[in-house]
């Protein structure tokens, strides 16, 4: 299956380009913690592409040769806030209603995540900025 098969938008087919990434079978063939650290992918677009790979039944693999089962809506939701929006692992869980250490399984088991993406550096570093000019 071609890439543009996936209906991705342009955005995250150029991200893929940059990669030299045509074909579904080239994308599932990359490690899932190799493209959540691509600098040209964002995580949008990462979001992005996992999203229409599930809806075709696929997923990401962690390591060559695994496939785990297709995550759910509230993976990916997981998935989405921590890689997207850059919360904690202790909000997502209390969003959730589920323990933290659950979340960070999920996220290491479905999509690779290990560590702290960019994005909850980001915010970290924003509420620290947000500290200071109050007081």
């Amino acid at each position: 299956m071609r890439i543009t098969e996936l209906e991705l938008s342009g955005a995250a087919l150029a991200c893929l380009d940059l990669g030299s990434i045509t074909d579904v079978d080239q994308l599932l063939a990359h490690s899932g913690t190799v493209l959540a650290h691509c600098p040209y992918i964002g995580a949008m677009e990462l979001y992005e592409i996992v999203c229409q790979l599930n809806r075709h039944n696929l997923s990401l693999p962690m390591f060559p040769g695994f496939q785990p089962d297709v995550p759910n809506e509230r993976e990916r939701e997981m998935f989405r806030l921590r890689l997207v929006e850059g919360l904690p692992l202790t909000e997502i869980g209390q969003r959730l209603a589920v323990a933290p250490e659950w979340v960070r399984h999920v996220l290491h088991w479905h999509f690779g995540l290990t560590g702290k993406p960019p994005a909850v550096k980001a915010r970290k570093r924003q509420r620290k900025r947000e500290r200071q000019e109050r007081e």
